[in-house]
């Protein structure tokens, strides 16, 4: 219905997403592959909390 603003949010939403880490691949507009260094494993969760806290 409102396609436009779905659009504008998901490239919003990634634009955020990779000022912390790089997105490989957008499965969908609310999916995304990333990549995580090695010595990013174990902070795996606090990047998803500074996510959210961004968006």
């Amino acid at each position: 219905a409102r396609h436009d603003v779905y659009v504008r949010l998901h490239k919003r939403i990634l634009d955020v997403i990779e000022t912390v880490v790089p997105v490989v691949h957008v499965r969908s507009i609310d999916e995304v592959v990333c990549n995580l260094l090695p010595s990013e494993g174990d902070r795996a969760e606090d990047l998803a909390r500074q996510r959210s806290a961004r968006c």
